[in-house]
């Protein structure tokens, strides 16, 4: 062999399905490869376009997409990608560009379908890959139906194939060949039926070959003990929010603390990139307040798209405050790094809609700051540093600044732990009706950022003592009267009479509001620490503090109004106009009139009794 045929020679041993060939066989596959260069944004083969090679990627990257132009897959150094075309005898079905300058090899069709005659496991290879190709269509279809539905799929339907595992004794040479021969980037490490670790090609290079160890090292002495892993019930963005937080890129599903699979980055590919598991992803990767901001602009356009894929409002809420809470996250950081290290320990707390897990693409920030209890005076020009960095990013990123002045960069609201403790104090010992019908706000409070344990200290105190405040309770009850449904005698609506929305009416504040003002109060009366409502409502039923029935009649009344206001949003975001939160009644079918009539008449009922449950008579 020439020099350069030595060097392809050892490329291709590195990697399956050539590393199952004899060395004669290779050598033989070698001389018939072409090396082709294509420059970035260039197209290997087109959409339905006869194929007459295999390719192999040397360097670069190269994209999939199918006739949508729907990414399939992406592809890296040593993979092959063309065979579909070939095992079939037909054209090309995907789409294949290259996104960086890139090397391929290119085996013609009679060398591939020679060197599968002669060697099985060559064979096999391709073969089953192209049913696995199959599957993973079938599932495209599914998702090309449903949408972004999978989005509010489970974590556990998302795995493609059975866990490929390794015993912790075995040496790290015998790792890398199951790694290569099953082509997967990590091993799972299995004793007694139970995962003690991980070990990915990463952990090779950096634990290793980096640190020159022998092959013969046993992969317990370089994998990653204990690894995080998730649940198959966990939704999709949640295994994503997972991934980010810890930065790994391969998560191991456990169903009743048993191996079921192993869900990777690159197992997410298939989705879009205006998919909201993609831009929490890119969320980490911003290092700057414009970064992100490009980023939440996408955001109207998420919730329309999965208004459009019926998922619920519910778990609408939940994945845009997953962007939100990934967002304000990025900003702390950002603001740390440019600060530097806070004098002493703090907990960034979010409030209101983004705690209850319900903020919507049209919330403003609403946030808090916990110091612990060595505060100093001294230490708060460098809050007051961080807290403006954040509260003005939020309000690039489309977080409006809260017009009540309800943020960590008003200094009322950025406290030690013991001020906090003050506040909460007064509030339900010596509740006044103007002070209560504002601060109810804080009755929503999730820590986001830093040393959670300062929030708990404060929950646990609250939590204990706001069962027994009769009277704070019936001002909570009185507070939870302010927003009434519009809808008057004769179960007619009742509309804005002037101001720019005349003839529409409110669907946040005088539809879901009320309801989430009736589960906040059941939850503070029962000591319930869930703060998202639906959670809250299914507490309060557990506690017996309201019946099955009319708990799940409010369930269903708040998701009834909260999906047909994100259609209306929807509707306004398709057309170019920025979301509200007023519908007109011409606007409904007359379906949606009569089952929206419905569920305000349930928050009617549910209101008039507080009046049998609270003295709300004698409250002034």
């Amino acid at each position: 062999m020439t020099t350069e045929q030595l060097e392809v020679f050892e490329f291709l041993k590195g990697h399956a399905p050539f590393d199952s060939l004899e060395p004669e066989g290779l050598g033989k596959l070698v001389a018939k490869l072409e090396l082709t260069y294509y420059r970035r944004s260039s197209t290997v083969f087109k959409l339905s376009e006869a194929n007459h090679y295999l390719y192999c990627l040397r360097s670069g990257a190269v994209e999939l997409r199918d006739s949508e132009k729907q990414l399939i897959s992406k592809l890296g150094e040593g993979e092959c990608f063309g065979y579909p075309s070939l095992l079939k005898g037909a054209p090309t079905e995907l789409e294949a560009s290259c996104t960086e300058d890139s090397l391929i090899y290119l085996l013609p069709q009679e060398s591939f379908h020679a060197l599968r005659q002669e060697n099985t496991q060559f064979d096999h290879f391709f073969s089953q890959a192209h049913a696995a190709r199959v599957k993973q269509a079938l599932k495209h279809m599914h998702v090309s139906v449903t949408g972004m539905q999978l989005l509010t799929s489970r974590v556990k339907d998302l795995i493609e194939r059975e866990p490929i595992c390794i015993e912790p004794e075995k040496t790290v040479h015998e790792a890398a060949q199951a790694m290569s021969y099953a082509r997967v980037s990590s091993l799972l490490v299995m004793k007694n039926g139970q995962l003690i670790g991980i070990i990915t090609d990463r952990d090779m290079r950096k634990r290793v070959i980096a640190e020159g160890k022998s092959l013969s090292t046993p992969v317990a002495e370089v994998m990653t003990q204990n690894p995080i892993s998730i649940s198959g019930n966990a939704y999709a963005f949640e295994l994503i929010l997972t991934m980010t937080q810890y930065n790994v890129h391969h998560l191991p599903i456990l169903e009743n603390q048993q191996l079921i699979g192993i869900v990777t980055t690159t197992d997410l590919l298939r989705f879009q990139s205006i998919n909201p598991i993609f831009l929490v992803g890119e969320i980490a990767k911003q290092q700057s307040v414009e970064g992100l901001a490009s980023i939440s602009r996408r955001l109207p356009e998420v919730v329309r798209q999965l208004v459009e894929a019926d998922a619920t409002a519910n778990d609408i809420g939940r994945i845009v405050t997953a962007i939100g809470d990934g967002i304000e996250k990025r900003l702390l950081e950002l603001a740390e790094t440019q600060l530097g290290p806070a004098p002493i320990p703090y907990v960034w707390m979010v409030l209101g809609s983004q705690a209850r897990l319900e903020q919507s693409a049209q919330s403003d920030q609403d946030n808090a700051l916990i110091f612990d209890d060595s505060y100093h005076p001294e230490h708060d020009g460098y809050f007051s540093k961080l807290c403006h960095f954040v509260s003005d990013g939020l309000n690039a990123c489309g977080y409006p600044y809260c017009p009540g002045n309800v943020m960590a960069s008003n200094q009322k609201w950025r406290q030690p732990l013991k001020v906090w403790q003050g506040y909460f104090e007064q509030w339900l010992y010596e509740p006044q009706p103007e002070a209560l019908l504002h601060s109810s706000i804080f009755f929503d409070m999730r820590p986001l950022y830093g040393q959670s344990t300062l929030f708990e200290s404060l929950q646990r105190t609250v939590l204990e003592a706001v069962p027994k405040q009769k009277t704070f309770l019936a001002y909570m009850a009185k507070n939870a009267l302010e927003h009434r449904p519009p809808l008057g005698f004769f179960r007619q609506f009742v509309l804005e009479s002037g101001g720019e929305h005349a003839q529409h009416f409110d669907l946040k504040h005088k539809g879901m509001v009320p309801i989430i003002d009736l589960a906040r109060l059941y939850a503070l009366e029962a000591g319930i620490a869930s703060l998202n409502t639906q959670e809250r409502l299914s507490a309060a039923i557990a506690a017996n503090l309201i019946s099955e029935e009319a708990g799940n009649n409010l369930q269903d009344a708040l998701e009834y109004i909260a999906y047909i206001r994100l259609r209306h949003q929807g509707k306004q975001v398709r057309a170019g106009e920025k979301p509200n939160n007023f519908v007109s009644p011409d606007e409904l079918s007359s379906f949606e009139r009569r089952h929206l009539k419905d569920a305000f008449q349930i928050v009617n009922a549910m209101q008039s009794n507080l009046s049998l449950r609270y003295p709300l008579r004698f409250l002034s």
